[in-house]
């Protein structure tokens, strides 16, 4: 996968991130008083985790030549990790 396309691939991952974080959100309106509190904090652990797959997003447009790989390396570990997050709190508000 080329550079171009592994950006096109980053940015999905990042807009699936927010939109699971806007399903997790509509979710806790409905939630009883209860709930709420469980829901906000699964909300930051995952607004958390985007935004450092945001930031990894930017090193990957800054990235050299020789830095490439590396970057890329560290976008899908971040990509991962919101993932296992993901699955984590998803089970759990289940």
């Amino acid at each position: 996968m080329d550079k171009a396309e592994f950006k096109t691939k980053a940015n999905q991952i990042i807009d699936d991130a927010s939109e699971k974080i806007n399903e997790l959100e509509k979710e806790k309106e409905s939630a009883q008083a209860d709930a709420k509190a469980k829901y906000e904090e699964s909300l930051k652990e995952l607004r958390s985790k985007r935004s450092e797959l945001k930031s990894k997003y930017e090193e990957l447009e800054n990235a050299s030549e020789e830095e490439w790989e590396e970057v890329k390396k560290t976008f899908d570990s971040a990509s991962e990790d919101f993932k296992k997050g993901w699955n984590k709190i998803a089970s759990a508000v289940a």
